[in-house]
């Protein structure tokens, strides 16, 4: 739910668990791509975020098509170009722990 209006939830904490769909060179130590919900789901995830990363140890262990818990601050909504080259819109939190719960 708190997806739906990143920008209107601003600041709030909140637990989230998906899969890492990009974390590579492109996206840098600091920031990651993920697919998540608010609840752990075997029918995949349908929410795109950007998990961006105070500090790089808290996701050195994380690898992309990781399963993670994250525990995150939302932080509003934010464009970028994705993989076709397409201009698309996605929420952004600051990740303080990132747990991966099923490597790769």
């Amino acid at each position: 739910m708190v997806l739906r209006d990143p920008e209107a939830e601003k600041g709030r904490r909140v637990v989230l668990y998906g899969e890492v769909t990009q974390f590579d060179t492109i996206t840098g130590p600091e920031l990651f791509m993920a697919q998540v919900a608010g609840a752990p789901s075997d029918a995949g995830y349908t929410n795109s975020i950007l998990v961006r990363l105070r500090d790089a140890a808290v996701a050195r262990d994380v690898v992309e098509d990781d399963l993670v818990t994250l525990y995150v601050e939302l932080d509003g909504v934010q464009s970028y170009e994705n993989r076709l080259g397409q201009e698309t819109q996605a929420a952004v939190v600051w990740a303080n722990i990132v747990e991966v719960t099923s490597p790769r």
